[in-house]
């Protein structure tokens, strides 16, 4: 199956820096992509040390001017920047910066419900020159599509993301979801299980080379419940080095856990208001004493409709002042 392309006109993407951390981006010495494109359109793209025992993680969303994520009425995420009439160029910059983030990445994080609601979707590099530059330097194709599913019922099994033997896939699940995942792939498939007593991390790098033409199926936690500590070792041991994360429910999750590193939002001048959905909706909200910070580490526009910010998160703060 031959993925889509979408031929970005660099010049009408362009966009231009308005505010950069000097001293945080002193500290970060780790080369991102070397691609003509992205420094035309972006800048210099360069990023922190990788942890040493789970993959750099970082988000990447479109959010209105009150950080909703989708309309009520339209939920697919894009239209947040597809709907903003008065920068459409604006909205495809928003897609550029995700595809160079797909870019750059050896996994992606995609939800099951992002995945209900975009039944078209797949995780894949749209820019040409973006999947030249990661091939040149290496990569494959195609980032790891890593599906997240505590019980595995919300997996739409019918989706192209999953029948699709071009695109590389993994999916993150419990105990208790495996068995329905199981019984639903369409694929052939192999379970990596790290609750297993007898297993071990030769075992695991051993079975998954041996098996990436499946769809590799990896079993942390206990009952319905997925561990996520566990979760981002077993991805950094067989070699997911970055992870962006496009899952707004597990994006909340791992900030909770004080492992997600950095958010690149994206700003479009609309606003939704009311009941619309933004990032964590499905869970608690931190309190007055107990929340994370950020500091902004660069600032890019490319007109006074649209916006492209990247904050690193801060967890070591007291905030019972």
């Amino acid at each position: 199956m031959e993925l889509c392309k979408i031929p970005f006109n660099k010049d009408k993407i362009k966009i231009t820096r308005i505010y950069e951390n000097k001293e945080r981006l002193s500290e970060y010495r780790v080369k991102g992509l070397d691609c003509e494109k992205i420094k035309y359109v972006y800048g210099e793209l360069v990023f922190p040390e990788i942890p040493s025992d789970r993959p750099y993680t970082f988000g990447s969303f479109v959010l209105s001017l009150d950080g909703k994520i989708a309309f009520e009425d339209a939920p697919e995420g894009p239209f947040i920047a597809k709907k903003n009439i008065y920068d459409q160029d604006g909205a495809d910059t928003d897609f550029f910066i995700l595809n160079m983030l797909r870019a750059n990445a050896d996994g992606i994080i995609v939800g099951a419900k992002t995945m209900a609601n975009e039944p078209g979707m797949t995780a894949h590099i749209f820019d040409q020159e973006l999947e030249d530059a990661r091939v040149k330097a290496g990569y494959g194709k195609i980032p790891y599509n890593i599906v997240i599913s505590q019980k595995g019922k919300e997996i739409p099994f019918d989706h192209i993301l999953l029948n699709t033997p071009e695109i590389p896939v993994m999916i993150l699940t419990s105990p208790e979801g495996v068995k329905f995942v199981e019984k639903n792939l369409k694929r052939p498939y192999f379970v990596i299980d790290s609750t297993q007593s007898n297993i071990n991390e030769h075992d695991i790098i051993k079975d998954f080379n041996s098996n990436k033409d499946k769809i590799i199926v990896l079993v942390t936690g206990e009952g319905s419940q997925t561990n996520i500590e566990v979760s981002l070792k077993l991805l950094k041991l067989i070699g997911i080095n970055k992870l962006l994360i496009e899952s707004p429910t597990f994006t909340h999750a791992l900030i909770k856990h004080k492992m997600l590193d950095e958010m690149f939002l994206n700003y479009s001048c609309i606003y939704l208001g009311g009941k619309a959905v933004n990032l964590g909706f499905n869970d608690q909200s931190f309190t007055s004493t107990d929340h994370p910070h950020t500091e902004v580490i660069t600032i890019h526009a490319h007109s006074p409709h649209f916006f492209y910010f990247r904050h690193r998160l801060i967890y070591d703060n007291n905030n019972s002042k």
